[in-house]
């Protein structure tokens, strides 16, 4: 894999993979994209990275990444409560990163 790109890609699990990644010779380029900054101590010279919130309609923002070998999705957020004291906004922001965000970016790259 020459060029990835990893969505959800500036902490956790997403910032894991991209850090290993680009460790390797054959890995030119790890795009990360993730609503916040990649903090400055795990920047990498082979990281490009943006900003997105994947809660945003307009899914154009992703054109750009037509050269890419791999797509990764390791965006995603939950909370521990029970579900009568989750409000409406917070059901429909979880269903949009954790499955239509997904399925957006899946058919967006899917060849």
């Amino acid at each position: 894999m020459k060029r990835v790109l990893i969505v959800g890609g500036a902490s956790g699990i997403g910032l894991s993979i991209a850090a290993r990644l680009a460790l390797r010779e054959s890995c030119e380029t790890v795009y990360v994209v993730d609503r916040n900054p990649v903090p400055e101590e795990f920047m990498n010279e082979r990281f490009k990275c943006f900003r997105f919130d994947l809660t945003e309609s307009d899914y154009s923002f992703f054109d750009r990444f037509d050269d890419i070998d791999a797509l990764m999705i390791t965006a995603g957020f939950g909370r521990l409560a029970l579900f009568k004291d989750l409000d409406e906004s917070y059901i429909v922001d979880s269903m949009n990163v954790n499955a239509v965000a997904v399925m957006r970016l899946v058919h967006r790259f899917y060849d």
